[in-house]
């Protein structure tokens, strides 16, 4: 049977409308069965408790106080009002059942899977191909965690609206539509508010310009309208970033040159984009957190170097006979660049969620690569079999590791699984063990925490509560002073503190 569908796959080089819609209806068909599984999974205490069920601005739902707050908060690190209002929408349709939250997410994978679909056999022409690319997007183990996560809703509502952006854009490069271009720039303002990761559209479009739209040839001053154009979405991308800054700033979000050196953060990018390449070729060791590496191997920081400069030498020597290798590469680079490490928010070095669409590009590159490489040559006819085969991989190892992101227990416990010295997750273990009434455990982890990360403020406030509650005050004031030697602005931290030293005084009395 897997052999007579190759073979229908050979022959149908310039598939029929039938065939597609054969083909998009399976690919959906494929996504859903493997996802659905997440209308069991239960929000995790990793930002889903504090910014969704005990934000009173979102668990409401849709109110006129709700939606202005959208609009206007910067105390929540990141600034994204459309991806407010849909959690809104959704606690007014499902309250706290966490079902209805997943299958959101869900379905708009499914309609970013469709999109991307669509967009790429439309601008490239080869249908083929773009199902391929798409397929794996659709199923990388990656894309798991802005999937199963949803706090990670704001990746997939960007990239939504990111889509619609490039698909009204090759609408306007072929039609000349005023009204084209400007669905494709508001399309762009309502990614950027969803989450301002693509803020490097602009030459985005440059690239799209020069391949598959082939906008480039010609003159100078040809060019340079091409250039002219994109005037306005650089407008929008450079004051959004600017409120970017200003929000990561405001929350103390982004790590100084104290926390974070220099020469840290120039090593880091190439491993950086070292560890993204490998994960996408070999997706094994998967986790909700990766925690910021103080110092890298001399083998990490060379072979991330060696693999960017062998890949970016491939892109660029053959520019003009292959665009996509040129234009794939540069994709990967460019929608990474704005989380790769430059400026150093949070205390993570890479995230899976980063990947949901920096991933395509690399996906592009291969495909088209690998068409040119084999060309009409024998191992032609095994190409479909590999690609059923990968697809096959990926679909397996989705399944699977998707299955870590049930609850919190089952998702940290894989992560430490990983790397047993993750602070994060075993602070955020402990968090959940200790809603569970297994409060001892959590305090073994908390201090587990702050020996692997000294620096860490948050799992001084947690284990210092552990000690409050056993009515082990001084200790708990030992704890909260250190939390507010690390962070001095920390409420939590300070309320508690005040709170403690009344206790002890009274008792002193």
């Amino acid at each position: 049977m897997l052999i007579d569908l190759v073979k229908r796959l050979q022959i149908l080089n310039l598939p029929s409308k039938r065939t597609k819609i054969f083909v998009f209806s399976l690919l959906n068909l494929l996504v859903f069965a493997i996802y659905f599984q997440v209308r069991n999974f239960n929000f995790i205490n990793y930002d889903d408790a504090s910014l969704l069920l005990h934000n009173p601005n979102v668990y409401a739902g849709l109110t006129l106080q709700g939606v202005t707050w959208a609009f206007t908060a910067t105390d929540f690190y990141d600034w994204f009002p459309l991806t407010w209002l849909s959690h809104m929408m959704d606690f007014q349709l499902y309250g706290e059942n966490p079902a209805g939250h997943h299958l959101t997410n869900l379905i708009l994978h499914l309609l970013n899977t469709s999109l991307l679909l669509i967009l790429l056999s439309r601008v490239t022409g080869n249908f083929w191909k773009s199902a391929f690319v798409a397929a794996m997007f659709a199923l990388h183990p990656l894309h798991v965690e802005p999937v199963a996560w949803v706090m990670s809703r704001k990746d997939l509502l960007s990239t939504l609206f990111l889509f619609l952006s490039l698909m009204s854009y090759f609408h306007f490069a072929k039609s000349r539509s005023l009204l084209s271009y400007a669905g494709s720039l508001l399309f762009f303002v309502f990614s950027l508010m969803s989450k301002q990761m693509m803020v490097t559209l602009p030459a985005l479009l440059l690239l799209m310009d020069f391949w598959p739209l082939n906008r480039w040839s010609g003159s100078g001053r040809k060019i340079k309208a091409l250039i002219y154009e994109k005037i306005p979405f650089a407008i929008v991308s450079i004051i959004i970033s600017g409120i970017t800054i200003y929000v990561h700033s405001n929350s103390h979000n982004i790590l100084t040159l104290k926390q974070a050196p220099l020469a840290l953060r120039l090593i880091h990018i190439p491993v950086s984009y070292g560890t993204y390449i490998f994960k996408t070729i070999w997706p094994e060791k998967l986790a909700v957190f990766y925690p910021i590496s103080k110092s890298y191997s001399g083998w990490e920081i060379g072979a991330s170097i060696i693999a960017i400069a062998l890949i970016t030498v491939i892109a660029a020597t053959g520019v003009r006979l292959r665009p996509y290798l040129f234009v794939g590469w540069s994709w990967f680079l460019l929608t990474l660049l704005p989380v790769i490490g430059i400026v150093q928010i949070g205390s993570h070095t890479v995230a899976d969620r980063y990947m949901y669409v920096p991933i395509i590009g690399l996906f592009i590159f291969v495909t088209w690569g690998i068409s040119d490489l084999v060309g009409n040559s024998r191992w032609q006819k095994l190409i479909p079999f590999a690609a059923i085969i990968v697809l096959l991989a990926c679909s397996a190892k989705t399944w699977w590791y998707l299955g870590s992101w049930q609850n919190d227990i089952t998702l940290y416990t894989k992560a430490l699984e990983i790397n047993r010295k993750n602070f994060v997750v075993l602070n955020n273990l402990g968090k959940a063990l200790n809603s569970m009434g297994r409060s001892d455990e959590a305090a073994a982890l908390y201090y587990e925490s702050i020996q692997t990360e000294p620096e860490d403020e948050i799992a001084y406030v947690n284990l210092a509560y552990y000690y409050m509650v056993n009515n082990n005050c001084e200790m708990a004031i030992n704890l909260l002073n250190e939390a507010l030697r690390l962070k001095p602005d920390y409420p939590e931290a300070r309320g508690a503190l005040e709170y403690c030293q009344k206790k002890s005084g009274a008792r002193s009395r």
